[in-house]
């Protein structure tokens, strides 16, 4: 092998081994260890976000201690945190005063807490959040107005908020490319088009359905004759059975009527034997 070669191989291995040995030095500052040791002491749990990442993420959504707003002034102007969860929280709209000084905040959850549209108006210094979640919270469309100022956001829950259609619209405008949760607009296309979907099948279901009125008016009239037929079989059956009963009764009858005569003639021939007896 040419020895430039060998020399850039060598070069290469050392650079990568030198990359590898920068990704795994990320280490957390005094500062970062401090304010990971302040946010465990008030009940929540923080951790570096990755070994090659010494940002921070920070959830307080499972503490078993009471959150409330005073809970989050060891993170203002903490601008290494990645990401923050106050789910569930006691926290309102004077938190987000502090919320709005991580500036390195990248995922925010702020579901199922008292903020409002004015809390949301703390929030417009984060340009580099790109997930919002504020589901089951009072936001409305007026809270979408702050929101529009956050131009990296992709992804915005308002799931049970009293957001509106003309509001999510207004907001996309601002953010063309956010995808938001709910998105009326793809839920009214998705219910056009299952509509539809209902409307033809419901549409080829009647359709079978008349071509099966021939069909079975075919069958009905077929067991019609049926019943027709057999209705006449049962009554010339009642017929015979009423001409058989009458053939039975007379003959049974006369039947009667010459055991009577049979009966009086062997009575009448006892007699004249007995007579023939008594002249011996």
């Amino acid at each position: 092998m040419h020895l430039r070669s060998i020399f850039v191989l060598a070069l290469a291995a050392s650079i990568s081994v030198s990359a590898i040995a920068q990704e795994k030095k990320a280490q957390l500052s005094d500062a970062d260890k401090a304010l990971i040791k302040a946010v465990q002491g008030a009940g929540g749990q923080a951790m570096q976000l990755a070994q090659s990442d010494a940002r921070i993420t920070v959830a307080f959504h499972l503490s078993d201690k009471e959150i409330t707003d005073a809970t989050l002034q060891p993170l203002a102007n903490a601008k290494q945190v990645y990401s923050l969860n106050l789910r569930g929280t006691k926290i309102t709209d004077k938190a987000l005063k502090v919320v709005g000084t991580m500036s390195g905040l990248v995922k925010l959850h702020l579901e199922t807490t008292a903020i409002t549209d004015a809390g949301l108006a703390n929030l417009k210094g984060l340009q580099s959040l790109e997930y919002l979640n504020v589901y089951g919270t009072a936001v409305t469309d007026a809270g979408l107005d702050h929101v529009a100022a956050l131009k990296k956001l992709k992804k915005l829950f308002v799931w049970q908020t009293k957001v509106t259609e003309p509001g999510e619209e207004k907001l996309r405008k601002a953010l063309p490319t956010i995808a938001m949760v709910p998105d009326f607009r793809k839920d009214r296309e998705r219910a056009r088009v299952e509509l539809k979907r209902s409307a033809e099948d419901a549409a080829k279901a009647a359709e079978d359905a008349l071509k099966a009125i021939p069909v079975q008016e075919e069958k009905t009239a077929d067991a019609k004759a049926k019943l027709d037929q057999a209705n006449k079989a049962v009554e010339a059956a009642k017929k015979a059975a009423a001409a058989a009963k009458k053939a039975s009764d007379a003959a049974n009858k006369a039947l009667g009527d010459v055991k009577k005569k049979a009966e009086a003639a062997k009575a009448k021939a006892i007699d004249l034997q007995k007579k023939v007896d008594a002249d011996k």
